[in-house]
C-alpha cells in the first residue's frame, strides 16, 4: 500500500514600502474597493485594507495576484466550516 504525501499549501505575503503586496496562495478575490480587498487564500480570508488599493494581477493558476495601494492593515480570518458553523448555531 502506498502512502499518499499530503501536499501543504504554501502562502507568502511579500510587502514592498507598504505600497505594493504581493501575494502567493490566493485563489481568488471576494471583493475589492480602493479602501479594501477581501482575498481568498487557500487557509482562510485575508483582509488587506488601505486606500487607492487596486489589484494589479492576478493568476489564478499559479495563486498569485499583486496589490498595489497605501497599505494601512492586514487581518486574517480563519476558514469557516460547515460543521464549525452548525456546531455554533446548535450549542
Amino acid at each position: 500500500m502506498e502512502e499518499k504525501k499530503l501536499q501543504k499549501s504554501v502562502e507568502m505575503l511579500h510587502i514592498y514600502s507598504r505600497e505594493k503586496l504581493e501575494i502567493v496562495g490566493a485563489v481568488e478575490v471576494l471583493s475589492s474597493t480602493d479602501k479594501e480587498a477581501m482575498i481568498k487564500l487557500e487557509s482562510g480570508i485575508l483582509i488587506v485594507q488601505g486606500s487607492g488599493i487596486t489589484i494589479s494581477k492576478l493568476v489564478p493558476e499559479d495563486k498569485f495576484l499583486v496589490l498595489f495601494g497605501k497599505i494601512k492593515g492586514l487581518a486574517f480570518e480563519e476558514k469557516i466550516t460547515k460543521k464549525s458553523l452548525i456546531s455554533k448555531v446548535f450549542k
